[in-house]
């Protein structure tokens, strides 16, 4: 039980240290469930609950400041800091809200200076970008003309190989079986039998060996508590 909680410890403060604060926190209750008294545990649940009280009112902030950049115009100022809470895990809600409140002025793909101002004037047809797509645009006449020319020569040849009959060929054809049960799976499939065979403490014991980072953790949390309860049952299997 020590290795158990150690390790589970050990998991929580590199999560806490990543910066996955979520996780971290849940690491760190499931070493309080197991040892409700252990003060590393309740050290280690806090810290990460600071912090991600934190990081929230820090995105809340860059939300309030986005808002108040977009209210002054500053597009760009705005889009830029909305773009980064989404990217830090902010409310997107929120944040999809003031996206939808900056405008979308005529001309999108034209180049602007900056928000507020017009678009750039399109460059004369003597300048030296204009000149570069005429050259662009006879390079592709050219290259056309080559290709086609490619094909005419080759088209006899062409026609006489589809008039041929087919040759039969051998073809091995593969069959990709569909990907088996991940392990974590049968592992909360196993504990979910024991829940209702009556044996709420094993299948606790089993929903302990799905760790944070596999993707069924959340289904295992979710039937570990169903299993947490059955056990406070009177007359429960312990």
């Amino acid at each position: 039980m020590n290795d158990k909680i150690e390790g589970l410890l050990a998991e929580g403060r590199a999560l806490l240290a990543s910066g996955r604060l979520r996780d971290a926190a849940l690491a760190f209750e499931r070493v309080l469930l197991l040892a409700p008294a252990d003060t590393s545990a309740r050290f280690g649940l806090d810290a990460a609950q600071s912090a991600s009280a934190e990081r929230e009112r820090n995105l809340d902030e860059r939300l309030a400041e986005a808002e108040m950049r977009l209210e002054e115009g500053a597009h760009t100022d705005a889009r830029a800091l909305l773009d980064a809470v989404v990217r830090d895990g902010g409310d997107s809600d929120r944040a999809a809200a003031l996206l939808d409140r900056i405008p979308i002025h005529p001309g999108w793909f034209a180049l602007r200076r900056s928000d507020g101002e017009g678009p750039l004037l399109t460059p004369p047809a003597g300048s030296p970008s204009g000149r570069s797509r005429m050259m662009l645009g006879a390079v592709c006449a050219a290259l056309f003309l080559l290709l086609g020319a490619a094909v005419a020569a080759t088209w006899d040849g062409l026609m006489r190989r589809l008039a041929q009959a087919p040759m039969p060929q051998e073809t091995s054809i593969a069959f990709s079986l569909p990907p088996g049960p991940r392990a974590e799976d049968q592992t909360i499939a196993a504990a979910r039998r024991l829940l209702e065979d009556g044996d709420p403490a094993r299948a606790v014991a089993l929903l302990d060996s799905v760790h944070p980072h596999q993707p069924s953790y959340p289904f295992a949390r979710q039937l570990r508590g169903q299993a947490e309860r059955a056990l406070r049952q009177p007359g429960a299997r312990r």
